[in-house]
């Protein structure tokens, strides 16, 4: 596993999955051990995401622990009077 000093580029909240792989400069390896899930699980999810099927966002909770969430619409509508 490579030590990283983990200055991110760009900190921020609620980042795609690949927006926090780039900030922190790590690879799915390193992604997949940080979050608790398989390698081959971060490649898919990376893939879902890239063409549109999948938001995936990584926040960061409580004692520095990592969630990886996926946002679903679940309805969409607009105020009628609007």
């Amino acid at each position: 596993m490579t030590i990283h000093s983990y200055t991110p580029k760009a900190p921020r909240n609620g980042m795609t999955l690949r927006q926090w792989m780039d900030a922190y400069d790590i690879t799915q390896l390193e992604a997949a051990e940080t979050l608790g899930m398989c390698q081959s699980n971060i490649f898919k999810s990376l893939k879902s995401q890239a063409l549109g099927k999948r938001a995936l966002f990584v926040v960061e909770g409580p004692e520095d622990v990592w969630n990886l969430t996926e946002v679903k619409v679940i309805g969409a509508g607009k105020f009628p009077w609007v």
